[in-house]
């Protein structure tokens, strides 16, 4: 966590003043080199040196009200509110533009899937924001394709919750796949649960594509 590396920093003066040394380094020994902070506060971590900063669950962007809270923004049932994420995003970018990127994620290692809470219908819109948001897109493996989050997996190497989301990549339906990360898969009761429908994803990713062209 970029955010935290010097502590008893409340302002965050000197984890800022510390990744300036890094970005000055960088500058001289690797000058085509690209700072990419997982701080999710881009008025500080833009200022500390990176070129971009993506946004967190967590932390005061109100990133979870677009796709992962009781009712996402993003959802067709129309009960999420945007008003918070938008008011915080702007006061960063009204700080920042023209120094960085502020980059919004489809998910990471440390969040539920989109599709945990989103159907096909909607991750569709949720992408049309995704790319189409100033800053570079972050698009987490998987969730071109509407990859789900897999329940009831056992955790390893402190996973925990998160291990749903960090499950192979889905798209085969032989046991090699499997057969590879046997302490992932030794809580499922059958391996098929890790497919998923072809036809919706399928029509995902070909519009990513077509928005990416």
């Amino acid at each position: 966590m970029a955010g935290s590396l010097v502590k008893n920093d409340p302002d965050s003066e000197g984890t800022i003043a510390l990744w300036q040394k890094v970005r000055s380094f960088l500058e001289k020994e690797y000058p085509d080199a690209v700072m990419v902070s997982e701080w999710g506060e881009p008025d500080k971590s833009l200022k500390g040196g990176f070129h971009m900063d993506f946004l967190l669950h967590f932390g005061p962007s109100h990133y979870n009200d677009l796709f992962r809270c009781d009712h996402p923004y993003f959802s067709s049932e129309g009960k999420g509110v945007i008003k918070d994420f938008i008011d915080k995003y702007m006061e960063n970018y009204n700080k920042t533009n023209g120094k960085g990127f502020i980059c919004i994620p489809s998910g990471n290692h440390d969040m539920d899937r989109l599709a945990r809470r989103l159907n096909p219908a909607e991750q569709k819109i949720a992408f049309d924001f995704l790319m189409t948001m100033p800053g570079a897109p972050f698009i987490y493996y998987g969730d071109e394709i509407g990859m789900h989050y897999v329940e009831r997996l056992h955790s390893v190497e402190g996973g925990y919750n998160r291990t749903g989301s960090r499950s192979p990549m889905h798209g085969t339906t032989t046991k090699t796949m499997v057969s590879r990360l046997p302490m992932l898969i030794n809580s499922i009761s059958k391996w098929t649960t890790l497919m998923i429908a072809r036809q919706p994803l399928t029509r995902l990713k070909m519009k990513i594509r077509f928005i990416t062209k």
